[in-house]
């Protein structure tokens, strides 16, 4: 079996008491914002240039919450994925849903949303609602 590992920088917004998600416009479920982090390049700058490229927009006070390593089979492959996922705040706060990229589409969902949403990897959707609800840094380990 083949492997595959990558590195993602997530990153957790909330505006008005909701977490912006983002969704391919091929899939039916959504995924927290953010991209592979580049060779070379620090996780933190990885989460600031994937907003700044998908959604045009600036991040400010962010913030280290939780990794999650996740271990998993995809078409044959052995997936290891690692999340570094940051909590911060768009500095332009007046931007809805708005897309630089034809693929992807953003929207803000309540925390009740959240829990009744296909959001993956699922893991991370735990334990971005448990850090939500208890405020206490995360570090799961998943394997598949």
């Amino acid at each position: 079996m083949d492997e595959c590992f990558e590195v993602i920088a997530r990153v957790l917004v909330k505006k008005d008491e909701k977490v912006l998600l983002c969704k391919s416009v091929t899939r039916d479920y959504y995924f927290f914002p953010g991209g592979h982090v580049e060779l070379g390049e620090i996780s933190q700058e990885a989460a600031i240039r994937e907003m700044k490229e998908e959604r045009g927009s600036v991040l400010k006070n962010l913030k280290f919450i939780g990794l999650i390593e996740n271990i998993y089979p995809e078409k044959g492959k052995t997936k290891y994925e690692i999340n570094i996922v940051f909590e911060g705040e768009e500095e332009n706060s007046d931007v809805e849903n708005v897309t630089k990229e034809d693929h992807i589409l953003f929207d803000f969902l309540s925390l009740e949303e959240l829990k009744n949403t296909d959001i993956r990897p699922v893991p991370l959707k735990e334990a971005i609602i448990k850090y939500l609800e208890e405020k206490n840094i995360f570090w799961e380990k998943i394997k598949e």
